[in-house]
């Protein structure tokens, strides 16, 4: 009876060996390419972060438009009037038009009126279903350059119809319509834009 070493000859085992040899190499290989990869990615972040490239979202532009209670203080009692007003910086720029998306709740408020704050330009008000699209002109016979510096450029009376919380936000974007300022070569400059919360007892 042959014993049991002769089930393993020499030519096996030096296959058993190459096999073996082959599938620590394959191993080692993956590792390198790990090591080379993770030190190539931690060099351009480096490299990013020594040129002040940062992997963020587009920045926030510096031109907006900011949405705030002007009176009365405190909670607003139902049927009684708020008024809101939306100042403009146009970082500089000088201003030919400007839209304003204003969202809010129609069965909670009544737009009463209106009112550009700019002796510029000439508003042009349009109620929609869930918010109020406003579009702003420059006057034909106006042709000084216009400048916003955190400019009152419209005042708004709403009155209260149910109380409860409710937000009034400046939209940036609206199907089709967008929150945004026209400069004076018709450039459209995008916006910072805000909400604001009012209360009615």
């Amino acid at each position: 009876m042959q014993s049991a070493k002769n089930h393993f000859s020499t030519p096996h085992i030096y296959f058993l060996k190459f096999v073996i040899a082959g599938l620590s190499l394959v191993v080692l290989v993956c590792l390198f390419i790990i090591f080379v990869n993770g030190f190539f990615y931690l060099n351009v972040d480096l490299l990013r972060a020594k040129a002040g490239v940062r992997s963020t979202p587009a920045v926030l532009p510096k031109e907006k438009f900011e949405i705030f209670v002007k009176g009365p203080p405190g909670a607003l009692a139902k049927n009684g009037n708020v008024v809101l007003a939306v100042k403009a910086d146009s970082n500089g720029q000088n201003i030919s038009g400007f839209d304003l998306l204003i969202g809010y709740d129609n069965d909670a408020f009544n737009l009463v009126k209106a009112s550009p704050q700019k002796t510029q330009f000439a508003i042009y008000p349009y109620q929609r279903n869930g918010y109020l699209a406003i579009t702003g002109t420059k006057m034909i016979n106006v042709n000084e350059t216009t400048i916003f510096k955190e400019d009152e450029v419209i005042e708004l009376v709403f009155q209260a119809k149910s109380g409860g919380r409710h937000t009034f936000s400046l939209e940036p974007a609206i199907g089709r319509e967008t929150t945004k300022m026209v400069d004076g070569k018709a450039n459209i400059l995008n916006v910072q834009t805000n909400e604001i919360t009012v209360d009615v007892d």
